[in-house]
């Protein structure tokens, strides 16, 4: 994996597998990441996921931020439950012939790192059922959202305290809570002011691309970003993890 794979990639496919490298599983920060990746991987499908599934995104969501307990995740989880129904399909077509939108939430509240890795996989299904161009739509959205969340681990940042005056990190927090990234113009105005001339930071708060839970920028101003396993070097590259938080 290089800086421009990851960069370029219209798959998640090996940019997961990439990830998986640094174990982020087994971190706090690192299964806040994956549930909410999988959490954004089902919300362009809304309007095809019903009640129950809605509700189970939304408790998933909070679990992740650890809002919700490990009670009311529960019961999300059989919420989710879904019978794919029979016994096992004797043709790939039968096979998807079953697949279903809410049949994502399986997925969505297993563990962290199968959420993940799984849960986009299940729409990839969904939208190859339609055709190979919206698969490849869905797979293309879906590496976008990875790097929104996980930003470009070839290019650590490191957070200069300075940065975090109390208008950025309240601004910030409001944002994330109100889930008003329309606002992501004004919070690079308000880092600018506090110091911050990071181009990464400010041309990612200023751009246009989508932004959702778990975003790279918002999360290294509420201190939840994730931090490269101790050692860990890219290949490539010679960011070590003692000084990279996994953000661009």
């Amino acid at each position: 994996m290089t800086e421009a794979n990851w960069l370029g990639y219209a798959d998640p496919a090996p940019m997961l597998e990439f990830a998986r490298r640094w174990r982020p599983e087994r971190s706090k920060a690192g299964r806040r990441k994956l549930r909410l990746y999988a959490c954004a991987v089902c919300r362009p499908h809304w309007r095809a996921l019903s009640d129950t599934s809605r509700r189970v995104v939304e408790i998933t969501e909070r679990y992740a931020d650890g809002i919700a307990d490990k009670r009311e995740f529960g019961a999300a989880q059989r919420m989710a439950a879904y019978d794919f129904g029979g016994p096992p399909a004797k043709s790939f077509a039968e096979g998807i012939a079953r697949y279903t939108f809410d049949g994502a939430m399986n997925w969505l509240t297993s563990s962290a790192a199968i959420a993940a890795y799984c849960t986009g996989r299940h729409f990839e299904v969904l939208a190859f059922r339609e055709s190979i161009k919206k698969r490849n739509e869905e797979l293309a959205r879906q590496a976008v959202l990875l790097r929104e969340i996980f930003g470009n681990p070839f290019q650590p940042i490191v957070l200069d305290k300075r940065w975090l005056s109390s208008s950025a990190v309240h601004l910030a927090r409001e944002i994330y809570e109100a889930q008003t990234f329309d606002r992501m113009a004004k919070l690079a105005a308000v880092l600018e002011s506090s110091g911050c001339n990071h181009p990464a930071i400010l041309e990612h708060c200023r751009g246009n691309s989508q932004h959702v839970r778990g975003c790279w920028s918002v999360d290294l101003l509420m201190s939840r970003a994730f931090i490269l396993p101790k050692g860990f070097i890219l290949s490539g590259g010679d960011a070590k993890s003692e000084t990279g938080i996994i953000a661009r």
